[in-house]
């Protein structure tokens, strides 16, 4: 993988422990988006969930399902930390490199792919796309998220590489909207069920309290799906 170094030098937790602040946006921007995953993936009630990626096992922990879960990710001292922190029966991590998944075809239900794109080269995303397609279910579903450049995103990409240790403007090497991540997802054999964008600015008002960013949270579900600064896509396996 392109910039591999790049994600071997983060911390180990690192975006763990980012989530676990409190009155932070960062920290409110994770829970927000792990929210509406997680309602999805409750509504499919899956036996098997992987999520491509996964870092140091933060959202899989967050679940709340009886499915067996399965993470992984490039990055070794990542999946270190998550099975070293996250010990629960059904919920197992690995290590993966040059998009191959050492799993089974057909044999997830759902696989997550949560802000992982934008860090690949587009061979990459090919390569993965390919993988998380053998491995899915026929009918199975892939729930993915990237920012979205047509939004406030390219400006709060800049201002967190400023301000934070991670520079996800060497980090973020694909740019998607969307319309180019439909065409995406299209050319690559999934039916796109539902595209839409989410998290606007309810993650900042977090500094005053989680009741308040939550409640304009719910109001931008309802009355501002076109203004996220992330894109949001369910897709059913077409095989």
């Amino acid at each position: 993988m392109e910039n591999k170094n790049i994600y071997n030098k983060i911390d180990p937790g690192y975006y763990d422990k980012i989530f676990n602040k409190k009155n932070s946006p960062r920290s409110k921007w994770h829970k927000l988006k792990f929210k509406k995953i997680n309602s999805i993936i409750r509504k499919y009630k899956p036996k098997n969930i992987l999520d491509v990626g996964c870092g140091p096992g933060t959202f899989l922990a967050q679940l709340n399902t009886d499915a067996n879960c399965h993470g992984i990710d490039i990055a070794k001292q990542q999946i270190i930390y998550a099975s070293n922190k996250y010990t629960k029966k059904k919920l197992k991590f690995s290590v993966c490199d040059n998009a191959f998944f050492n799993f089974p075809d057909n044999y997830f239900d759902i696989i997550t792919s949560i802000e992982l794109i934008e860090h690949l080269s587009s061979e990459e995303i090919i390569k993965n796309l390919k993988e998380i397609k053998r491995c899915l279910c026929k009918d199975g579903y892939l729930i993915i998220t990237t920012p979205n450049y047509k939004s406030f995103w390219p400006i709060l990409e800049i201002i967190i590489s400023t301000i934070t240790s991670q520079n996800y403007l060497d980090q973020h090497i694909s740019k998607f909207d969307k319309g180019s991540l439909r065409k995406l997802l299209n050319n690559n054999n999934f039916l796109v069920i539902n595209l839409s964008s989410y998290l606007w600015i309810s993650p900042f008002f977090s500094i005053i309290n989680d009741y308040i960013s939550n409640k304009i949270f719910n109001w931008e579900e309802k009355n501002f799906k076109s203004f996220g600064n992330l894109l949001f896509a369910i897709c059913k396996n077409n095989k």
